[in-house]
């Protein structure tokens, strides 16, 4: 629910701020996303498991829930991307309109946001580096999903994606500044929290 919700909530928001160019509100809209993916994705699963079910064995413990969260992070978006509308309105409406205007309208393709990407890959790079210490196989799952969503993100990029806004780098300037080096920050207190818990 959170993640469906989330960024119609954060584009609202980001209407009524003001911002200098495309590239900035992107910016903005990647900023409020990647925080609260993060915290919902990772923080919050950590929050409500008990410290003494993290290495148990078992279907309702802490190492279980996440390998559920790293297969739901590779299935679900795959799928909602190949369930695209826009392939119903190219094939089924686009034939049947009365006027050459409508029927165009049909073939514009699905708007798509570049700030929603980086945040997909952020939160499952983030995902990776919160568990490494207790689920070191995260990493080969972020591997696996970057390379699924990179072939299926190019594939509705080039097939079924409308043009995007021009927008400049700031998007990946913020994240390569702020965003990488606070995960590998809280990558090292998580890592010495848990190495100090354990006996």
């Amino acid at each position: 629910f959170l993640g469906t919700m989330i960024p119609y909530i954060i584009y609202y928001i980001n209407d009524i701020e003001t911002h200098r160019n495309e590239g900035s509100k992107a910016a903005s809209q990647f900023t409020k996303m990647a925080i609260v993916r993060w915290i919902y994705a990772a923080i919050v699963t950590s929050l409500v498991t008990p410290f003494v079910y993290t290495l148990e064995q078992g279907e309702n413990y802490l190492i279980y829930q996440v390998y559920y969260i790293f297969i739901t992070e590779l299935l679900t978006p795959l799928m909602t991307q190949m369930m695209d509308t826009g392939t119903f309105y190219r094939h089924a409406f686009g034939p049947r309109e009365c006027t050459q205007k409508r029927m165009n309208m049909c073939f514009q393709g699905t708007e798509y946001e570049l700030s929603e990407r980086y945040t997909d890959m952020t939160k499952i790079l983030f995902l990776a580096v919160f568990y490494a210490v207790i689920y070191p196989a995260g990493f080969f799952f972020a591997s696996g999903i970057f390379v699924a969503k990179y072939w299926f993100d190019k594939y509705c990029l080039l097939r079924t994606w409308s043009p995007a806004p021009r927008m400049g780098p700031q998007i990946a300037e913020f994240s390569r500044t702020y965003f990488f080096p606070l995960a590998l920050a809280i990558y090292a207190v998580n890592a010495a929290y848990t190495y100090a818990s354990f006996p």
